[in-house]
């Protein structure tokens, strides 16, 4: 192997290294995922959602893996200028070479097309979050969906051009110049997988806030309103949230910035991001599925005002499923009935009328 091209060689084999190191802990992390949501009928969405993350990026793996197999000469003989790809050799490209390079575009472009499904199908599991959060309350999401939609936006214009520069390699002869269109292609297509990159770590950020920020604020008052000290049962799912949000977003801020600074090794971060991708939303499935996050957390609440021969009452907020427990002491002269009330979980997924108004203004009423 040519010294000029050790360097290309070397920041492939790591980049794969990398790619697959995260590969191997997502893998362990889906498991987990699928034993404990196959058998639960109401995260089906959530098992479907986990069974296409982990396709998509398994079968971009593959294409990453198809790209340095079956392109020796172009892994091995070829320097890095600036994060171009250039022949060590100053001879014209051989027809092996130029096939060769021709399949790396290909096989890219291709791989780019399953990146963008994940992309779209991990944000719109976190978006989905938000919106359960939120109660349904569709203009909350207005703004990381528009996130959503110029992200994809890129992501398909990225695979344009990836697919221009595919067809210009393919045509041309080996000992051709490129086109003058050539260089212009590459400059697009840099530029929108930049713009893709900071959109997406935008939707983290915003469905991160949204969803952590809801949480919070329906603790704090928990808290206020039924003097109860209820942060501590909603700080594991804020964290998880925060956690979850900051691990993808932390792999697009060192691309970013790799990127920008050192190009030469942008592939190395560009491939570990691909299983962050999914690492992220599947670490929120798991903890639904366990039962420990804000969807199912227990809130035990206990409401004393006296209800005249009414069914026992069942509070909740807008993203927990809950049941109710009621205690009676035995009627008294006044006819009345105490009841005792948790936020918690219910097996017929419905929720009755919403607790005294002026201690619960923020609960509300919903029929799942």
């Amino acid at each position: 192997m040519p010294q000029c091209g050790e360097k290309n060689y070397r920041v492939s084999l790591s980049a794969l290294w990398v790619e697959s190191v995260l590969y191997g802990l997502y893998t362990a992390l889906f498991g987990g995922s699928v034993y404990i949501l196959a058998s639960q009928r109401t995260k089906r969405y959530y098992f479907a959602t986990s069974v296409i993350l982990w396709i998509l990026t398994t079968i971009n793996l593959i294409f990453n893996f198809a790209i340095a197999l079956s392109t020796p000469d172009a892994t091995a003989n070829s320097r890095l200028e600036g994060g171009a790809i250039f022949s060590c050799s100053s001879d014209p490209e051989t027809p092996e070479r130029a096939r060769e390079i021709a399949i790396t575009a290909l096989l890219g472009t291709i791989g780019d097309v399953f990146s963008t499904l994940s992309q779209i199908a991990a944000d719109s599991l976190l978006i989905h979050r938000s919106l359960v959060v939120w109660n349904h309350k569709r203009r909350v999401i207005v703004l990381p969906a528009i996130l959503l939609l110029a992200t994809t936006a890129c992501n398909l214009s990225l695979v344009y051009y990836e697919s221009q520069l595919y067809k210009i390699r393919h045509a041309a002869s080996p000992s051709a110049p490129p086109p003058p269109e050539f260089f212009h292609i590459v400059k697009m297509s840099a530029s929108f997988s930049t713009a893709s990159y900071a959109l997406a770590l935008g939707t983290t950020v915003v469905t991160t806030i949204l969803t952590a920020g809801r949480i919070w604020w329906v603790s704090k008052e928990l808290g206020k309103n039924l003097k109860v000290d209820a942060g501590h049962m909603y700080r594991s799912a804020i964290l998880v949230i925060v956690e979850s949000g900051a691990i993808y977003s932390s792999g697009v801020i060192v691309s970013l910035v790799v990127y920008q600074a050192a190009p030469n090794y942008a592939s190395i971060s560009a491939y570990a991001v691909g299983p962050l991708i999914g690492i992220a939303p599947t670490l929120i499935i798991v903890r639904v599925g366990l039962g420990r996050s804000f969807e199912e957390t227990h809130a035990p609440v206990v409401e004393s005002a006296p209800m005249r021969h009414t069914k026992p009452v069942t509070s909740m907020i807008r993203f927990a499923t809950l049941h109710s427990q009621s205690e009676s002491d035995g009627p008294d002269p006044a006819c009345e009935t105490r009841h005792t009330t948790y936020i918690g979980w219910s097996s017929d997924g419905e929720s009755a009328s919403q607790l005294e108004a002026g201690k619960h203004a923020f609960l509300e009423r919903e029929s799942l």
